[in-house]
Parts: C-alpha cells; sequence; structure tokens
C-alpha cells in the first residue's frame, strides 16, 4: 500500500510540473506576442509622430523600420512617400510608389500618391492615364481616382469647370455601383465638392439644391452600408452629411461626430478635412488651424485652401497656412504671399511682392511649385 501511495504522489508531482511548465510556456509565448505587438505600434507611432513635428528624415527611418516587421502596413507605406515628398525627394518617391504599387497592386492609397505627384510635376495628362489604368483592374475605383485627379487639377489651376467634371464622375459612379458604401462616398464627395464651387458662381443656387438632393441619397446609402458592414465609419460618414446640411443644430451635431476622429488612433484625414472646413466657414481660425497640424493627405489640403484663400479674413487665415502641411515649402510660401497681398497692411503687402518677386527671379523655384 505504502509502495502505491508513492506511485501516486509521483504521478501527481508530474503531472502538476507538466501543468506549470505548459502554464509558464503559454505565458512566456503570449508576453513575447504582446511585447513584439507593442513595439510594433510604438514604431509605427514615433514615426506618425515625427512627420506631424516635420521630422520628415526620423520619419522616414522609423516607417521604413515598421516595414521589415510589418509589411503589410499601407499607412507605413503612404508615410515613406509623405516623407520622401516632404524633403523634395520627387524621383525617389515615383520609384518607391511603383515599387509598393508592384508587389501589392490591391493598395489604392498609394496609386492615388503616383497620381498626385504627377500632378505635382504639372502632367495632368498623365495623372489621368495612370487612373484609368485601374479600370481592368477595378472600374468603380478607376471612377474614384480619375474623380479625385480631376478635382485635384480643378484645385491647382483654380478651374472650377473642372471641379465640377469631378462631381459628374463621382454621380456617375454614384448611379453604376451596387456597393452601398462605394454609393455613398460618391455622394457625399459630389455635394462637398459641389458645396465648395457653388458660392464663386452665378448657378450658385442651382448647384446647392443639387448637393442636398446628393445628400438625401447618400443617407439612405450609409445607412444601407451601415446594415451590411458593422465595420462601416458611419460617424464619419454622417458627420460629413449633418455638416453640409445647412441647419446650424445639424452642423454642429455633425461636427461632434467627427471630433473623435481628428486625433489619435481613430484619425482620419477626410474627418480632420471636414472638421477643419466648418470652422474655416465659420471664420473660426484657431480651431481649423488646430486640426491641420494633423492633415497629411495633400489633395484633401488643397480642398481647403480653396476656401481659405477665398476668405474675407485672410490675416487670420494666415496660421493655418503657415501651420499646414506645406509650411517652410516654397507651395507654402506662395501660398501665404497670396494672402498677405490682399491684407490691408502695406508691409504686409510689401513682403508678399518680394516673396514673389523672388519666385519669378528663380525660375527652379517657380517652375517646383504648380500654383505659380
Amino acid at each position: 500500500m505504502a509502495r502505491k501511495r508513492r506511485g501516486t504522489r509521483l504521478r501527481t508531482w508530474v503531472l502538476f510540473s507538466l501543468v506549470l511548465l505548459l502554464s509558464w510556456g503559454v505565458i512566456t509565448a503570449f508576453y513575447w506576442v504582446y511585447e513584439r505587438g507593442l513595439k510594433r505600434e510604438g514604431l509605427f507611432d514615433k514615426a506618425q509622430r515625427a512627420y506631424r513635428e516635420r521630422r520628415y528624415e526620423d520619419a522616414l527611418v522609423l516607417a521604413r523600420e515598421t516595414i521589415v516587421s510589418e509589411p503589410e502596413n499601407a499607412v507605413a507605406r503612404e508615410l515613406i512617400l509623405a516623407a520622401l515628398l516632404a524633403t523634395d525627394r520627387h524621383d525617389e518617391a515615383k520609384a518607391e510608389a511603383r515599387r509598393f504599387l508592384e508587389e501589392n497592386p490591391e493598395q489604392h492609397t498609394i496609386a492615388v500618391r503616383l497620381c498626385q505627384m504627377a500632378l505635382r510635376d504639372g502632367d495632368g495628362e498623365e495623372a489621368e492615364r495612370l487612373a484609368l489604368g485601374f479600370a481592368d483592374r477595378d472600374p468603380s475605383y478607376a471612377y474614384r481616382i480619375l474623380a479625385v485627379v480631376r478635382d485635384h487639377r480643378g484645385l491647382l489651376q483654380n478651374d472650377w469647370r473642372l471641379r465640377l467634371s469631378a462631381v459628374a464622375v463621382m454621380r456617375s459612379l454614384a448611379s453604376l455601383t451596387e456597393d452601398e458604401a462605394v454609393r455613398a462616398e460618391a455622394l457625399i464627395f459630389a455635394a462637398e465638392v459641389g458645396h465648395d464651387v457653388a458660392p464663386a458662381l452665378p448657378q450658385g443656387e442651382l448647384l446647392e439644391q443639387r448637393a442636398r438632393s446628393d445628400l438625401q441619397e447618400a443617407i439612405s446609402a450609409v445607412n444601407a452600408a451601415s446594415q451590411a458592414n458593422r465595420a462601416y465609419p458611419y460617424e464619419i460618414a454622417m458627420g460629413r452629411i449633418r455638416i453640409l446640411s445647412g441647419d446650424p443644430s445639424e452642423s454642429a451635431l455633425g461636427a461632434r461626430m467627427l471630433r473623435p476622429h481628428t486625433a489619435g488612433a481613430l484619425q482620419q484625414d477626410v474627418a480632420v478635412a471636414a472638421l477643419a472646413k466648418y470652422h474655416i466657414e465659420r471664420n473660426e481660425w484657431v480651431e481649423a488651424t488646430d486640426l491641420v497640424r494633423n492633415l497629411q493627405d495633400m489633395y484633401l489640403w488643397h480642398r481647403l485652401y480653396w476656401l481659405v484663400r477665398r476668405s474675407s479674413e485672410p490675416a487670420k487665415a494666415l496660421p493655418l497656412v503657415e501651420n499646414g502641411p506645406l509650411a517652410g515649402t516654397a507651395d507654402g510660401d506662395l501660398l501665404r504671399a497670396e494672402l498677405l497681398i490682399r491684407s490691408d497692411d502695406a508691409a504686409a503687402k510689401e513682403e508678399a511682392l518680394q516673396t514673389l518677386r523672388t519666385m519669378v527671379a528663380d525660375p527652379e523655384a517657380s517652375s517646383a511649385s504648380p500654383w505659380v
């Protein structure tokens, strides 16, 4: 009996030891995965912070390190391109974008960036050719890129006809697609751009009426998209719609819906731009300036500047340009001069004229900017 009890105790001890070892192994494995996850997350957070603080070389190094451990991180790839462009390494940015796109043809944001680079080089036809090149792969996406390219061209050339052409492209997409999320975005885009262009045109009231009609259709599409997909960004979509409603209480509600998505882990550039636009239209320049510090998408920035350059308070709008993504660049200097020259201050006007004279005298600086 004593021998039997010793055997039982031995087996119990062995089993207990195995359970303890297995538990320790599981805990160690979870800790290793968790720690690596934190390191990756922290690395990318540092890259984004460096970019926002305009430490572009640091952002580039950190984003490249992120890609090594997370090759599927499309946002990190986009950050690499943004940092290269910010340091005027345009040829390198183009080469990187083409390589990224060859390796990951489904990465649509990289395709858009390539189109934007062609636009910045003043080659609108090349940008549209690149956009149409996606028609075989993804027709609805080709429509979306083409609309963005046309609108961007209109912004750079201050041409409302090109902007309305972009609206027409998005309305065509909305009428053709069966994807409610795509339809919703197309209609919201059409309403936003139509609303921006309307004040400058004699037929502005008709454009506003059509924009309101687009918004009503967009609400139905947003509701359908959110029912089909719980991950659909309902708050952002409805926030953008409500801001354009024309009703002060509805617009304020839309602003509150967008606010959580303008900073931190939930940040989306489209929400930042929509909320900044809300404040610009109300001449709330401090609030708008705080928002554009976080804006990375250059196309959305130019959409905001379409409104800024038409502001009745150019002097108050200056901090927005000085803190935006073009600050410290030739393009940013030109935009700043455009506001200063409308100032009532004689010294400010003279500063603007001096900036323009310098840019005209320096052909290299002038040709670098699509605004000249």
